[in-house]
């Protein structure tokens, strides 16, 4: 819940922040209290093990130009938890601001390996998808990947993992 004094706000559960300024909530809904909130879920691996991935048309299309010589097959694994992050305003769609969370995880990609941030989209039929629309990777290193997005929802890291021919 909003407080007087600094606009900036961080958000801590389990193995993610999220980073957000007040603002993006005066600006997505009405004036009044704001309230932003993160839930983190663990173990959600075992559950969207062989969840769908899309990648927008641009990431995928530079990811076939890379590795395009030896790229046999490729397998996602969810790498990090699954958080929800959600604002008391309804209008969390499409935000003015980018909102920008930072996911710990157990292992560093290697050179087959690639980080992507995703979001859930829920289909027409109850189903969904890990989707990369409206969220980049700002950075990866170690054990730490920094994504921003656009619209709130439920967010992982995914890693990308290729075999070689």
């Amino acid at each position: 819940v909003q407080e007087q004094g600094d606009r900036n706000v961080t958000l801590s559960q389990n193995q993610a922040q999220m980073m957000l300024n007040w603002d993006v909530t005066s600006e997505s809904g009405p004036s009044g209290p704001s309230v932003v909130g993160l839930v983190s879920l663990p173990g959600m691996e075992k559950l969207l093990t062989d969840a769908p991935v899309a990648l927008e048309t641009e990431k995928q299309a530079v990811l076939h130009e890379t590795h395009k010589r030896f790229l046999q097959n490729v397998s996602s694994i969810l790498l990090s938890d699954v958080i929800s992050a959600f604002m008391g305003s309804s209008a969390t769609p499409n935000l003015n601001r980018p909102v920008t969370f930072v996911f710990k995880h157990p292992v560093t990609a290697e050179s087959r390996q690639k980080i992507h941030c995703v979001y859930w989209e829920h289909d027409q039929n109850g189903c969904g998808l890990w989707t990369t629309k409206g969220c980049q990777m700002v950075s990866t290193r170690d054990t730490n990947t920094t994504c921003q997005c656009t619209h709130l929802s439920s967010f992982a890291v995914l890693m990308a993992s290729y075999s070689v021919q």
